[in-house]
């Protein structure tokens, strides 16, 4: 699937040493010791690398495995050798967006970075606002998730599942560890185009008000309602069940900030 095609496609490559992961490594390791370089494996936490997408960068703070930076970039991007290292830069704001253009300026972007002390969530404090649009979140959903968010201008609404086609296969929220988002579109498929398919790295959970990460928002109809037209099934909001289950899960964040706090002071 890429943003010309808009149906879902096994591959006919297989994922080992002869394929994609294989050709992905293999062409990054041989950009070492090359000038004008850089090269960086993180966890969980996505990375941009342009100059404004360096205060990007800080926000979310990635965790990196292995890197490698040329000296002449290190010396035209000093903090980002530092976050390389696993240094941590301070930073003057708590979230930030930029927007960003692929090379061809065929796609039109938006990074939503925030840090782990800007104590919201992502989607509905950050990510909806700015787009002026509700979404429907993939992210997963376990023990002390958040319910979806209706009591706002922009909504934001778990989905509970979704289906493949191409597999015949359903995906439970539970058993899908995915972190993507699209707008809610309001209007006709075919004529609604302002739409946006988000991918991230961040769950709709309390404790990760408190976690460094992002997502990269991109505007095109194709990629977009590839994702839209599997959703099966969203949380719905406005039943007493909903009611109930906000107020549980509003006691499981009091007590996760109480938790956090007392480790943080011990």
């Amino acid at each position: 699937m890429n943003p010309d095609q808009r149906n879902w496609e096994l591959s006919k490559y297989p994922i080992n040493d002869s394929g994609m992961m294989k050709n992905t490594f293999e062409s990054m390791f041989k950009l070492i010791n090359k000038p004008d370089s850089v090269i960086g494996m993180y966890n969980d936490e996505i990375p941009n690398v342009t100059n404004p997408s360096v205060t990007q960068f800080t926000l979310a703070r990635p965790l990196f495995q292995s890197a490698y930076i040329s000296p002449s970039v290190k010396l035209k991007f000093p903090d980002l050798a530092k976050l390389l290292e696993n240094t941590k830069v301070p930073t003057e704001s708590q979230n930030n967006v930029v927007e960003l253009q692929t090379a061809n300026k065929a796609l039109q972007l938006k990074h939503f970075s925030k840090s782990s002390d800007f104590g919201k969530d992502l989607y509905a404090d950050f990510v909806a606002p700015t787009l002026k649009k509700s979404l429907d979140t993939e992210t997963w959903q376990h023990d002390g998730s958040l319910p979806s968010a209706c009591h706002r201008q922009y909504s934001v609404k778990n989905i509970k599942s979704i289906y493949i086609e191409v597999s015949k296969t359903t995906i439970t929220n539970p058993h899908d560890h995915a972190k993507w988002a699209v707008t809610v579109s309001s209007n006709d498929l075919v004529e609604d185009t302002n739409n946006w398919v988000c991918l991230g790295d961040i769950n709709r959970q309390p404790h990760q008000f408190y976690r460094g990460g992002g997502t990269m928002c991109i505007m095109n109809q194709q990629l977009w309602q590839s994702f839209y037209t599997t959703i099966q099934s969203v949380e719905e909001c406005g039943k007493i069940i909903s009611i109930v289950t906000y107020l549980f899960k509003q006691l499981s964040f009091v007590i996760e900030i109480v938790q956090y706090v007392f480790i943080m002071n011990a």
